[in-house]
C-alpha cells in the first residue's frame, strides 16, 4: 500500500513539475500570437529604432527594450550571489540538524523510538 501511494506521489510531483515549462510554452505562444499583427505591420524594426512617432505610425521600442535587458543583467548580477549565498548556508544548515538530530546516539534513540533497528 505504501509502494502505491509512493508512486502517485511521484507521479504527481512530475506532473506537477512539467507544468512550469509548459506554462512557459504557452506564455510564449500566447504572446507571439497576440503580437503577430505588429510584427508583421511594423516588422522587426520596431525592435532596432528607436523613433516613436504616433502620428506618422512610426514606432520603435529599442531604448526601452535596452533598459529593460540593462535592468535585468543588474537585478541577475544583484541577486545571483545572494541566492548562492542563501543556498550554501541552507546547505550548511541541513548538515548541522543532520548531525544534531542522526549523529551518534541521537540516531539510535529515534530509530528504537521508531521500533526500527540500529546500527552500529
Amino acid at each position: 500500500m505504501t509502494r502505491t501511494f509512493d508512486r502517485i506521489f511521484a507521479a504527481s510531483v512530475a506532473a506537477l513539475a512539467m507544468l512550469v515549462p509548459l506554462t512557459l510554452v504557452a506564455i510564449t505562444l500566447l504572446i507571439l500570437i497576440d503580437s503577430w499583427p505588429a510584427l508583421t505591420t511594423f516588422g522587426l524594426s520596431y525592435f532596432t529604432t528607436t523613433e516613436w512617432d504616433p502620428v506618422k505610425l512610426v514606432f520603435g521600442a529599442a531604448a526601452y527594450v535596452y533598459g529593460t535587458l540593462v535592468t535585468t543583467i543588474i537585478a541577475v548580477l544583484l541577486a545571483a550571489p545572494v541566492a548562492i549565498g542563501a543556498v550554501r548556508g541552507a546547505e550548511t544548515a541541513v548538515g548541522e540538524v543532520r548531525f544534531v538530530l542522526f549523529g551518534g546516539d541521537a540516531h539510535a534513540a529515534f530509530s528504537r523510538a521508531l521500533g526500527g533497528e540500529t546500527s552500529g
